[in-house]
């Protein structure tokens, strides 16, 4: 069945013979010209560029007028094409693996899924989009709290890297302990965002448990994240490499020495008699406990001093010979 505007253009055609008649009511060339310009509008798009070259035989002063046919054919987008790919920009803001495929591979994922129709993989996220898929686009866009700009127009391409840029703006937020951060009114853990709403007085997020939806307190939950040791860094590598610089030793092959393994040795000189008192009441000096390993190490240092020698009158002497 013929669209309405077409049926109403065939049955103006056979009107064509009366043209004389209107155009002879028409004394100014002004007139007639718009009179000819309207007639070849409607002739070329029902008779085509045949039906312009007779009018024009039939009435020459109408030559000089151009006429412009621009034919336009498409094949119309599969069903379910727009629902394909807000799901597919959904997945770049949960997904940063998502994000990062190629443009090649989401089409190649696209005609998998429009099959038999297929897309050109290497050019068909850079074509303009549909302003009807640029506004579901927007929803999706929204949705994750990010603007997506349909004044101008965008490719998939271009959908991509500002669903990139607002990722890379929405990371820049406040840490909550080690399992996400907290952007605007959004817990952001993982791939999830929850919201943060108000209750009696405390931010709380809504979680779903047994089949019912509870509310949890960010300040409970912040307080069981620092118990449990998720709200700071516990790595014994980077601990222990921050304080001595060296390496961890492996827990299984390679334990731990002790600092003072080498120090105690039997090797080193003992102290003389006269400093034991001293170096014994250095080491009682806190009764309470074991003396710390500075507190070791400073009596053992005290310990080694070379002792003062008792040299004669005679200068002469090797002052060696006392020892």
């Amino acid at each position: 069945m013929l669209p309405a505007v077409t049926a109403r253009l065939l049955a103006d055609l056979p009107s064509m013979d009366e043209d004389e008649q209107a155009l002879a009511n028409l004394p100014m060339l002004a007139d007639r010209m718009v009179y000819h310009t309207k007639r070849l509008r409607v002739i070329c798009y029902v008779d085509g560029i045949d039906g312009v070259r007779r009018y024009k035989a039939k009435h020459p002063e109408a030559k000089p007028i151009q006429v412009k046919a621009t034919t336009i054919a498409f094949q119309p987008k599969p069903e379910g094409y727009d629902d394909f790919l807000c799901r597919l920009v959904d997945t770049w803001f949960l997904s940063d693996i998502a994000l990062t495929q190629t443009n090649k591979s989401d089409v190649d994922r696209l005609n998998a899924a429009m099959h038999p129709r297929k897309f050109n993989p290497a050019n068909h996220f850079t074509k303009p989009v549909s302003a009807t898929l640029l506004g579901k686009l927007s929803d999706v866009f929204a949705k994750h709290r990010v603007h997506l700009d349909t004044d101008k127009p965008l490719s998939m391409s271009k959908v991509r890297a500002t669903a990139k840029a607002g990722k890379g703006k929405q990371s820049v937020g406040k840490p909550f302990g080690s399992i996400g951060c907290i952007v605007g009114d959004q817990l952001i853990v993982g791939s999830q965002s929850l919201r943060i709403e108000g209750h009696n007085g405390h931010n709380c997020i809504r979680m779903t448990a047994s089949g019912s939806r509870v509310r949890l307190r960010l300040d409970a939950l912040a307080e069981f994240i620092s118990l449990v040791g998720l709200g700071r860094d516990f790595s014994l590598s980077s601990s222990i490499e921050n304080r001595i610089g060296e390496p961890v030793p492996n827990a299984e092959t390679d334990p731990e020495p002790d600092p003072l393994a080498d120090i105690l040795s039997e090797n080193w000189p003992q102290p003389s008699p006269d400093r034991l008192p001293s170096l014994a009441g250095e080491m009682a000096s806190d009764a309470s406990g074991p003396p710390s390993l500075g507190e070791r190490i400073a009596a053992l240092v005290a310990a080694q001093k070379p002792r003062t020698i008792a040299c004669g009158g005679d200068n002469d002497d090797d002052p060696l010979n006392a020892l």
